[in-house]
């Protein structure tokens, strides 16, 4: 099991850790190449170099940046947890020297063999980018989370659905370890509206909707997460979010698509 390193005193949470008690984890961590998983409070000049730094209770830990195995991008570590092993313990300086890409090696031999389709695990949202999804940590593994399968229906906004840090259960869809891809979903862990559809709506019946799109005469409108529909012929077209009602004239399931007329655009209450 991974350890998290609670932030130290003065954030939202207040750890337990003071004095010898912390030395004493630090070198049985140190002694049995033992991971943890640590927040990076910041990034500080050293020399010629660079390093991040973390808040370990009243002790320092020091990454040097040749050991965060993250290239151009350092400075996007400070405020993550990262996976940390322990290089060095300085006493004298209240420091411990740690290595990400140590870590990581060690965490990675232990998950690529483990990882499979189907498989459910925890995920830790690394990096969140519109119209494309978002990347997230399987066990030390960077893992896909494209918008498709982030939920039944379109996912306008990637954002509106995880937020780096957050942590999510997920389902691994595919691994490519020649490659190293691993595409994972949170939609397959989500209830399938369509499978249930026919207890909610029939042909011939009018029903509230949102206006999601235009497109030309054409409308696209959403009754509920995952379960859309056009209506066609429309000269004046509702903008994006408006409440509208729907007379849908058909449902086809094969597809996964209503479709229908639009009878009025609703007020708002």
């Amino acid at each position: 099991m991974i350890r998290e390193v609670p932030p130290p005193e003065g954030t939202a949470v207040s750890p337990a850790w003071q004095g010898d008690a912390d030395w004493v984890f630090f070198y049985r961590a140190w002694q049995g190449r033992g991971v943890f998983k640590a927040c990076c409070a910041g990034l500080e000049e050293e020399g010629a170099g660079r390093r991040l730094v973390f808040r370990l209770g009243r002790i320092k830990g020091c990454l040097p940046e040749v050991e965060a195995a993250v290239g151009r991008h350092i400075l996007s570590l400070p405020g993550r947890f990262l996976y940390c092993l322990i290089t060095d313990i300085r006493r004298g300086t209240g420091e411990v020297v740690l290595s990400r890409r140590l870590a990581l090696e060690q965490v990675r031999a232990l998950t690529w063999p483990s990882l499979a389709p189907g498989l459910t695990l925890p995920a830790v949202v690394e990096a969140v980018y519109p119209g494309r999804g978002a990347l997230v940590d399987v066990g030390g593994v960077r893992a896909i989370l494209p918008p498709a399968e982030m939920a039944w229906g379109w996912v306008a906004d990637p954002r509106r659905v995880v937020q780096p840090r957050q942590v999510i259960t997920v389902r691994v869809r595919s691994v490519d370890r020649a490659a190293g891809k691993v595409l994972v979903s949170l939609k397959d862990l989500q209830e399938d509206p369509w499978l249930t559809l026919a207890d909610r709506y029939r042909e011939n019946a009018r029903y509230m909707a949102t206006v999601t799109g235009t497109a030309g005469d054409a409308v696209f409108v959403s009754f509920e997460p995952g379960v859309t529909g056009c209506c066609r012929g429309v000269r004046d077209s509702p903008p994006p979010g408006a409440g509208v009602l729907v007379q849908v004239t058909e449902i086809d399931r094969t597809r996964r698509r209503m479709a229908g007329w639009l009878v009025k655009r609703l007020t708002a209450v």
